[in-house]
């Protein structure tokens, strides 16, 4: 077995016991249910949400949530200040990722993911391969303006490339994008463990039903009832998805 494989197996053993909670929660100092942030329906949901939408700004959290945005911010400050969430500014517009699971020399890129027309055209570029200004501006229905803007915006920041002059310039998806893919795939063992623990020491006792790849799946028992959830820890994936 290659030192690499022999790595990920012994990784892999020492997430399935930590899962399965054979030692994890014998070491660790489960929170009082009481004070458990994540008894809050909302702040779980934050927390679920910025696991697969990291970066997400103040009005994009309110409305996955469904809360007014003032409610969102009070949720949000409580998770900064226990240190569980952090914050910064890109495009005059705060976001918002969980502590430890994001580089921070990727935080403005995962940014424009969560921008909707962003998002949107680039699973367009990652679906189709190629597209012009135009032929973006037809399928957004926006103007050609807006949709150079765009384009022009995101080849900048690196997360797209494109070829050619002019109104006929070919834009396609960057190997950054694909980097970032690959890291995040890569970091998605420490980071379900972080989220995991993360769980645990506030008072919440996670299962495991099944791990695939930065895909997780879990059943919480909560006061309410069993609470099951898919977790995705690449904020990538849902932009390639679909990829030629």
């Amino acid at each position: 077995m290659t030192p690499e494989k022999d790595t990920q197996s012994s990784l892999g053993k020492a997430l399935q016991r930590i899962f399965q909670q054979e030692d994890l929660i014998r070491n660790i100092e489960a929170q009082d249910s009481t004070n458990s942030f994540f008894m809050s329906d909302i702040r779980r949901e934050i927390l679920f949400h910025l696991v697969g939408s990291p970066c997400d700004h103040l009005r994009g959290i309110a409305g996955h949530v469904s809360v007014k945005p003032p409610s969102a911010n009070w949720h949000l400050s409580l998770l900064s200040e226990a240190g569980i969430v952090k914050s910064s500014t890109f495009r005059n517009r705060k976001v918002y990722w969980i502590t430890g699971l994001i580089d921070n020399e990727h935080l403005e890129y995962l940014s424009l993911l969560r921008d909707k027309l962003d998002h949107d055209i680039l699973r367009s570029l990652a679906i189709d391969g190629e597209m012009r200004e135009n032929t973006v501006s037809r399928e957004f229905e926006i103007k050609q303006q807006t949709a150079f803007k765009r384009l022009h915006y995101l080849e900048n920041a690196g997360l797209i490339k494109g070829s050619g002059k002019g109104h006929g310039k070919l834009y396609a998806i960057s190997q950054l994008l694909h980097e970032l893919d690959s890291h995040y795939k890569d970091k998605a063992y420490d980071n379900q463990l972080a989220f995991m623990e993360l769980l645990i020491k506030d008072g919440i006792r996670p299962k495991l039903r099944k791990r695939n790849g930065s895909l997780l799946y879990i059943d919480l028992n909560l006061p309410g009832g069993n609470e099951r959830r898919k977790l995705q820890f690449n904020p990538i994936a849902d932009v390639l998805a679909g990829m030629k």
